[in-house]
Order: C-alpha cells, then structure tokens, then sequence
C-alpha cells in the first residue's frame, strides 16, 4: 500500500507549504538548542490548532504512558512512502503484526540525520547524527526496564538511564533537546518534554502540599513485596491486593529492587502487579505526579529547580516515606535546616 502523503504530513504538515520535519531540522540554528522546538508559521501544524494530521488522518499516533513513549496500537496503517526533493530525505514503514504495529522513519539532511524505530508499539529507538560537529545520540528504551541514552562526540561518551524519559531529559536536557527536541514535540501533539516536566513538578508540589496524599512508605512495600513470596495463599493475596489498593505511588520502589534478590515465584507476582498498575491512558501532569512523588531519584534530578520552601516540602514527605532526602548545594544547607528544625 502506498500514500499520498509524506511523514512530513503524518506529522501535522501542510502539503502546499511542504514544510516538513527534515526541513525544521535542516533549518540554521539559531542559539540554544531549544530552538529547534519551534515550527515555521504556516504549517498544517499550527492550522490545525496544536495536533493536525497528525493527530486526524496520522497512519500511526504515540502516546505517553508512565513516562515512556509507545505507539497507539489501534490507530495506525500499514504501508510505506518516501520523499526526496530539495536536499531531504525520508521515508516511512509501518507494519503490524496481530494488531501489533512497527514504525521506522528515516530522515536525512545537512542537518540531522535522524532514524526513529518502534517494534512490537513499545520498544523504541532513536539515533541522531549530527554532520557539523560529529555528535551522535542513542536513545534506547526497551518494553520494561531502564532507559538509556547515550552521546557520543570524539573520543568522549556520556551514558544515562533512568526509569522515564523525564529523567533522561532532567539528566541530559540540552543534548536531549538538540537530538530530539524535534521529533518528540512532533511525536506528542505539540508539547515539549520540557513543558510536561514543568506541570509535573507542579503537580507533585501540590501533591506533597495535600494532607489527604497517602504516604506509602519504602518499608512497607518492601514488607509487602516479601510477603508475596509467603507459603500461604491467603498471606500472598493481602500482599498483593495492598499493593495495587496504593497504586502508581509503588511504582519506582518496586522497579529498584533487584529481581536477583527474589524468588521466580516473588517475581512472577511483582511483574503481575506492575502490569495491573501499567496505564492505558495518555500520561496527565497528575498522574505522572502520582508515580514519580515517591520517587528519590526524580526529586532530586529536578532540585535545582525547587525553591527553598519546595524542598522543605519534598524532604518532609521523602522522610516520612523512609527515601533519602534532597541534597542541596552548600549554600542553602544551613538555612534550610534551620527552617525545617522550626517547623518540627
């Protein structure tokens, strides 16, 4: 089968302006890397108020669920088309399998050569080049476990992981931004990694602000997830069903415990949990709020950015959960202590 329409168009591009996604790379950079988010005016995208063919007649749709990009699996169309005019190239494949779609996009220019991958809707991969200063950028994320995003440029190589691909931006966000800044604003209808983080973190302070949030502590999953290693049947089920009763919450302490550590059985049962847990949904500043305000290792990735009184705030909910609280630059360290001393 093949379209009529370019990727550029999938994308939520006018026809007449031909105004694609290898274009906005191919564009002169000007300053940050965060420029290269923007979209030329005129574009099907902007006329179409924000999502465009993309969202409408796309052949394939992502979503962001839990943090981590996948493909919608019901919407999309098996086929393939390519294009190559004014120095750009690309091209586009997507198959199915049981309902099950693939995707692989091919972009080249001057620019940015660019090569986006799904298989099986989940398992995604992104490779980046960059001819004028030889960078090149991985990004890797697999069905379950850690994503990986890898920079190389020489002789010199910098590698991240983290659960969600908000850590891998809060590790790396201007190289993140320069490689995918793009593809992932086009990807998800618009909005920035950087926005999503932003109303994420606002959601989490609200969060901790909240009386009513429940405080799931680090002992008592861990005591909950060695009960479900117990003999008895009924003992396992109470395990299991306090669990999914805290939800999302649980998420970034089970997804630390070393598999190794527990029997195939333990594991069995925590890998049941985690798919029951899974979101089916678009990801909301709420609910990524939700799993990630246990999450240590996300406070502190987004600390530099918390006002004082905030991380009062973080520390106070991360101590009575038992995780280690904030470190925070010397400067502020004593102050800080100070303040959280008086409100004790």
């Amino acid at each position: 089968m093949r379209w009529c329409l370019s990727f550029a168009v999938i994308l939520g591009l006018s026809v007449t302006d031909a105004v694609s996604f290898a274009q906005q790379i191919g564009a002169p950079r000007q300053g940050e890397a965060e420029r290269l988010a923007s979209r030329r005016p005129g574009s099907g995208y902007l006329e179409e108020g924000g999502a465009g063919y993309f969202a409408t007649a796309g052949v394939v749709r992502f979503q962001l669920i839990e943090g981590r990009l996948q493909l919608d699996a019901p919407r999309h169309r098996k086929g393939s088309q390519s294009l190559d005019q004014n120095g750009i190239y690309e091209s586009i494949t997507v198959t199915a399998s049981r309902g099950i779609p693939s995707v692989h996009y091919v972009c080249q220019t001057d620019k940015q050569q660019l090569t986006l991958s799904v298989a099986e809707a989940t398992k995604l991969r992104i490779e980046s080049y960059l001819p004028e200063t030889g960078d090149r950028a991985v990004l890797e994320q697999p069905e379950s476990g850690p994503v990986t995003w890898t920079v190389a440029r020489g002789d010199l190589k910098d590698e991240y992981e983290g659960p969600t691909l908000l850590h891998i931006h809060q590790a790396d966000p201007v190289g993140f931004r320069l490689h995918c800044g793009v593809i992932f604003k086009c990807l998800m209808q618009g909005r920035s990694l950087r926005q999503i983080e932003a109303e994420t973190t606002a959601a989490m302070i609200r969060q901790v602000q909240n009386d009513d949030l429940i405080a799931v502590s680090r002992d008592e999953v861990l005591d909950c997830v060695e009960r479900l290693g117990a003999s008895r049947r009924s003992v396992r089920f109470a395990a299991s069903k306090q669990l999914l009763r805290w939800g999302t919450p649980v998420i970034p302490i089970i997804d630390l415990i070393d598999a190794n550590q527990l029997s195939c059985e333990q594991n069995d049962r925590m890998q049941s949990i985690r798919r029951r847990l899974k979101r089916v949904e678009n990801d909301t500043p709420e609910s990524l709020a939700t799993m990630l305000v246990n999450d240590s290792r996300h406070w502190q990735s987004i600390a530099r950015g918390l006002s004082d009184d905030q991380i009062r705030l973080a520390n106070q909910h991360l101590g009575r959960i038992g995780l280690e609280r904030l470190a925070i630059p010397n400067r502020r360290i004593e102050q800080i202590a100070r303040d959280e001393s008086g409100l004790r």
